[in-house]
C-alpha cells in the first residue's frame, strides 16, 4: 500500500480521472485544508494529539528560551555591578554590547576579566 505524499497523489489522479471539469473544482475546492473540517473520529482524534503535542514543544521551547534569555540577563547585569563596583564605566555602545549579549559563556568570561581588568575595553577584548 502507498504511504504518504505519493498516496494522497495517486488517490487524487484516480479520483480526478473520471470527473469532468466541475466536479474537479468541486473536489479541488474540498481538498482546500484552510477551510476543511474534518469529518472522520479518526482524523479528528489525531489532528486534536497533532495540535496538543505542537502546543507542548511550542510551550517547552518558549520556556526554555525564556529561562535562556533570563539567565543572560542576571549575568549581563552581574557585569555591569562588577564594572560599577570597580569604578569602569562602560560608553553606551560598550553598554548595549554587554546588554545585547546572550551567550552566557560569553558574559562569564567578560565577567571573570572584569574582577582584574583596568578598563571596559580590556573586559571585552576579542579572544586571541
Amino acid at each position: 500500500m502507498a504511504t504518504g505524499e505519493f498516496s494522497c497523489n495517486l488517490l487524487y489522479d484516480l479520483l480526478s480521472a473520471d470527473l469532468n471539469a466541475g466536479q474537479r473544482q468541486f473536489l479541488e475546492a474540498q481538498m482546500d485544508l484552510s477551510k476543511y473540517v474534518w469529518k472522520s473520529d479518526f482524523a479528528r482524534h489525531h489532528r486534536a494529539e497533532g495540535k496538543a503535542e505542537g502546543k507542548a514543544e511550542g510551550k517547552a521551547e518558549g520556556k526554555a528560551e525564556g529561562k535562556a534569555e533570563g539567565k543572560a540577563e542576571g549575568k549581563a547585569e552581574t557585569l555591569m555591578t562588577v564594572l560599577g563596583a570597580r569604578g569602569l564605566r562602560p560608553d553606551n555602545a560598550q553598554q548595549r554590547r554587554i546588554t545585547s549579549q546572550s551567550d552566557p559563556t560569553r558574559l562569564d568570561l567578560w565577567i571573570v576579566r572584569a574582577l582584574k581588568a583596568e578598563s571596559v575595553a580590556e573586559v571585552l577584548a576579542d579572544d586571541a
